[in-house]
C-alpha cells in the first residue's frame, strides 16, 4: 500500500498537483453538503453532487488527452536498450549539463557496433547523493524498472561541462555459471561508480554503457572489450576504476566457461586478479555490498579453475563464500544470500575428499533452504538455478534408495526447465539436459529401453548449444554421454526370461501389462486357461533377479472368460488390475486390489446402462491410493461411449462419468493419466458428424465433473486413434 501512495505522491506535480487539488476542494464541498439535514438543501446538494461527478469526469478526460499527446513518454520498448539520465546535482536552471550529455551519448552510442539500439532520454527528476547513496539507487533504480530502462545515469557537477557519474544497474540479475555437475550464480554491482567526466567527451560512460549491453546480451567478448578500453584511460585517482574492473573480471569469468583448458584458466586467472584488486580497495565494513558481492564472484573463480589440486581450490571457495555470507544474510540480502548459499552448495557437491554422502547431504539441505526463501515468482533465475543443482545432488546421493534419489533428481531438471528454454537460457538449459540425461541413463526402474532413449534424446539437445567451436569441454563430455548411452540401448544384454505355462492342455496364457516398481520387482497381468471354465485374469510378481514371488487368479462370477488389460503398482507396492469379465449374460469392468504378498483386498465390478460388453482398458492411482478406471461401456441406445470410474482406498465407487460423441456411436476409451491437482485426463477414439474416427480428450476434476472435451480430426479426415496419454512435470502417467 505505502509503495501505491508514493507513487502517486511522485506524480503529484505540475499539472497533477492542480488536478489534485481540484479534486480535493470539490471532495471537501460535497461532504459539506451531505451533512445538511433539510430535505430541500439535500435535494440542492444531490445537484451539486451530480454537477462535481461531471467536473471530476471531465478533469479525468482532461488527464488523459494530457497524458497522450502533451506529457512524453519514458517507456522503452522491449527492443531498445534504454538509458535515463536524470538531472545533474548543480546544473543550471535549463539544465544544460543533462542536455549535453544526453545529446553527446545518443551521437557516441549510435556509433558503437551494438546490434541492439540503445537510446538515451532525460528525465526531469534529479537523484543525489544527500539523500544517501543506497537510497539514491534505490530511487533510481525504481524510476528505471517504472521506464523499462536497463541503466540510470545520475550524478553531481564538478567543474565546467565537467560532471561526476553514477550508474544504476536496474535490474542486476545473476549470471549462471558452469561449474562441474551444478550450476553457479555470478554476481552483480548493481550501483557504479566512474571518474569525472566531460559532457562533450564521456568516453568512460560511453564504454561502460556499451560494455554492460553486450553484457546483458551474453556477448562476453565485445562486453570485455568495451570495459578494458576504458581501463587504459589515464585517470587521476586509479580507485575510481574499481568498479569497470569488477566487470572485466566478471566477463573473463563468464568467458571462462565456453573456452578450452588452457583459456578457461589464462580468463579464471585474469578474472582473480582483478577480483583481488577490487577486494583490497572494497572495504569490508564501509563497502560492504561491493565487498561481498566480489568475493562471491571470486569463490565462483577458484571453483572452475582446471589448475592445480581441486580439493584445495573448492576448500579455498568454501571459505570464500563463508565470509561473504557473513554480509549477505537471508533477512537483509534475501536475493545476494540465496546466490551465495548456493554456491556453497555447489561447492560441497563438488567436494569428493572427506565424507561424501555428508557432503552431498549438506549440499541438498542448502539447496532447499534457498528455495523455502527464493520463491520462483520473485527470482525465477536462481530458483532454476537450484532446481538443477538440487537434482544433481540427489542424482548423487548413495545413501537411501537409489532410484527414489533418481526420482527426485528428475523431477528438479524438470521443474528447472519452466524456466530455462535454449533460447533464453541456452547454457543452462543445456547443461539440466545433460545431467537430465544422465539421471536416465542410471535410472532401474520402469522401462530399460525407454529411459536409455530419455537419456539420449537429453544429450542431443544439450549438443544443439555445445558445440566444439564455444563449449570445447562441455561438448567432451555431454559427447562422451551420448556414446556410452547410445551403446548400452544398442547392446543391452538379456538379464533374464520367465516362461509362465497353466499346465492346461489345450491351453492359452497371455499377457497384456506389465509394470514395475522402484525396488525393480516386475508385475505381469493378462489371461490364462481356466482349469474349471474359460479364461481368468492371471497376475505374476517377480522380483528384480526374475524370481517368481508370488501368482494369484481371478475367475470372475459368471464361469466365463475374464481377461485383464491394465496393471498398476502404487509407492506401497499394493498392485491393481482391470479388464473385462463375464458376468454370466455380458462383460462387466471388473478391478481388484492386491496387498505386496498377493492378498486380495477387494474386488469391484461396473455394468453400464446399456447391460452390454463393458471393457476397462486403463488404469491410475493417485498418491491417497484413490484408483481410477476408464475403458468402453454401451449406453442406453448411445452404442459404445467412454465410462470413467473413480473408487477410494477401500474400493468404494465414488463417482461414475460417461462420454458420448458428437454422434451417438461408438467412443472407446483407451488411455488415463492423472496430474497432481487430482484432475483426470481421458482420451480414445470416437466417431464424429462426417468423419471415421477421431481423437477425444477429455478433462474431469477430482469430483468428477468435465472441464473440458476437445476433439481431433486429422488431415485425412479418416480413424484417428491416439496410443496412449502422458502428463508432463511429474505427474501420473
Amino acid at each position: 500500500m505505502m509503495e501505491i501512495i508514493n507513487r502517486l505522491l511522485d506524480k503529484l506535480t505540475g499539472f497533477y498537483f492542480w488536478f489534485a487539488l481540484v479534486l480535493l476542494i470539490i471532495g471537501l464541498a460535497g461532504w459539506f453538503l451531505l451533512g445538511q439535514t433539510q430535505k430541500a438543501e439535500q435535494e440542492t446538494a444531490k445537484r451539486q453532487l451530480k454537477l462535481a461527478g461531471l467536473i471530476v469526469a471531465v478533469y479525468f478526460l482532461g488527464v488523459f488527452v494530457y497524458s497522450m499527446i502533451f506529457s512524453p513518454s519514458y517507456t522503452f520498448p522491449e527492443d531498445v536498450a534504454g538509458i535515463l539520465v536524470m538531472q545533474i546535482e548543480g546544473d543550471d536552471e535549463k539544465n544544460s549539463l543533462q542536455h549535453d550529455l544526453v545529446s553527446t551519448l545518443n551521437t557516441q552510442l549510435s556509433r558503437e557496433k551494438s546490434q541492439q539500439k540503445i537510446e538515451v532520454r532525460a528525465f526531469d527528476k534529479t537523484v543525489t547523493e544527500s539523500m544517501g547513496l543506497a537510497e539514491a539507487h534505490k530511487m533510481a533504480r525504481k524510476i528505471g524498472k517504472d521506464y523499462n530502462a536497463k541503466l540510470v545515469v545520475w550524478g553531481t557537477r564538478a567543474g565546467d561541462k565537467k560532471f561526476h557519474p553514477r550508474l544504476t544497474v536496474v535490474d542486476d540479475k545473476p549470471c549462471t555459471v558452469i561449474a562441474g555437475d551444478g550450476a553457479m550464480a555470478s554476481q552483480m554491482l548493481g550501483d557504479v561508480n566512474l571518474p569525472n567526466e566531460l559532457v562533450d567527451e564521456p568516453i568512460s560512460l560511453t564504454h561502460f554503457i556499451s560494455g554492460y549491453d553486450f553484457l546483458d546480451r551474453k556477448d562476453y567478448t565485445s562486453a570485455l572489450a568495451e570495459f578494458e578500453a576504458t581501463l587504459k584511460r589515464p585517470v587521476a585517482d586509479s580507485t575510481e576504476l574499481n568498479d569497470i574492473r569488477f566487470y572485466a573480471g566478471t566477463s573473463h569469468l563468464l568467458l571462462a566457461q565456453s573456452q578450452n583448458k588452457d583459456e578457461m584458466d589464462r580468463h579464471l586467472q585474469l578474472a582473480t586478479s582483478y577480483y583481488d584488486t577490487v577486494s583490497n580497495f572494497y572495504n569490508r565494513n564501509e563497502l560492504s555490498i561491493q565487498w561481498a558481492v566480489t568475493q562471491n564472484n571470486l569463490g565462483i573463480t577458484y571453483a572452475l579453475s582446471p589448475k592445480g589440486d581441486r580439493d584445495q581450490n573448492l576448500r579455498k571457495a568454501i571459505a570464500i563464500f563463508d565470509a561473504a555470507l557473513q554480509i549477505f544474510t537471508k533477512k537483509n540480502f534475501p536475493l545476494n544470500w540465496a546466490g551465495t548459499e548456493n554456491n556453497l552448495g555447489v561447492a560441497y557437491l563438488e567436494l569428493y575428499t572427506g565424507d561424501h554422502d555428508r557432503n552431498h547431504q549438506n549440499a541438498i539441505a542448502m539447496f532447499e533452504a534457498v528455495l523455502r526463501v527464493n520463491i520462483k515468482k520473485y527470482f525465477p533465475i536462481i530458483w532454476a538455478i537450484i532446481q538443477n543443482n538440487l537434482g544433481t545432488a540427489y542424482a548423487n546421493l548413495s545413501t537411501g534408495n537409489r532410484n527414489e534419489n533418481l526420482q527426485k533428481a528428475i523431477a528438479a531438471y524438470n521443474a528447472a526447465f519452466r524456466i530455462f528454454n535454449e533460447n533464453d537460457f541456452p547454457v543452462a538449459w543445456a547443461m539440466t539436459q545433460n545431467n537430465l540425461g544422465v539421471s536416465y541413463r542410471t535410472l532401474r526402474i520402469s522401462n530399460r529401453g525407454e529411459n536409455l532413449q530419455k537419456a539420449v534424446f537429453a544429450f542431443e539437445a544439450a549438443l544443439r548449444v555445445f558445440n566444439k567451436n564455444n563449449f570445447s569441454l562441455n561438448s567432451a563430455v555431454t559427447q562422451n554421454n551420448l556414446s556410452e548411452t547410445q551403446s548400452l540401448l544398442n547392446s543391452a544384454e538379456e538379464a533374464w526370461v520367465r516362461h509362465y505355462a497353466s499346465g492346461r492342455f489345450p491351453g492359452h496364457d497371455e499377457i497384456t501389462a506389465m509394470t514395475v516398481d522402484e525396488d525393480g520387482n516386475v508385475y505381469v497381468t493378462g489371461y490364462s486357461s481356466n482349469p474349471a471354465f474359460g479364461l481368468a485374469y492371471l497376475t505374476i510378481k517377480y522380483n528384480s533377479s526374475g524370481k517368481q514371488i508370488w501368482t494369484v487368479r481371478y475367475g470372475g462370477t459368471g464361469n466365463g472368460d475374464d481377461v485383464a488389460l491394465a496393471i498398476q503398482v502404487d509407492a506401497s507396492k499394493n498392485v491393481y488390475v482391470t479388464g473385462k469379465s463375464w458376468s454370466g449374460t455380458s462383460y462387466d469392468y471388473a478391478t481388484i486390489k492386491y496387498n505386496s504378498a498377493g492378498d486380495e483386498q477387494w474386488v469391484v465390478r461396473y455394468n453400464g446402462p446399456g447391460n452390454d460388453d463393458d471393457q476397462a482398458k486403463a488404469l491410475a492411482v493417485d498418491k491417497r491410493g484413490n484408483v481410477y478406471v476408464t475403458g468402453t461401456s454401451p449406453g442406453a441406445g448411445t452404442f459404445d461411449d467412454y465410462a470413467t470410474i473413480k473408487y477410494n482406498s477401500i474400493g468404494n465407487e465414488e463417482w461414475v462419468t460417461r462420454y458420448n460423441g458428437s454422434r451417438d456411436s461408438i467412443d472407446q476409451a483407451i488411455a488415463l493419466a492423472l496430474d497432481d491437482s487430482g484432475n483426470v485426463y481421458v482420451t480414445g477414439v470416437s466417431i464424429g458428424a462426417g468423419t471415421s474416427g477421431d481423437y477425444a480428450t477429455i478433462k474431469y476434476a477430482s469430483s468428477g465433473k468435465e472441464k473440458w472435451a476437445i476433439r481431433y480430426n486429422g488431415s485425412e479426415n479418416s480413424s484417428n486413434k491416439p496410443p496412449s496419454l502422458w502428463m508432463d512435470w511429474g505427474m501420473s502417467m
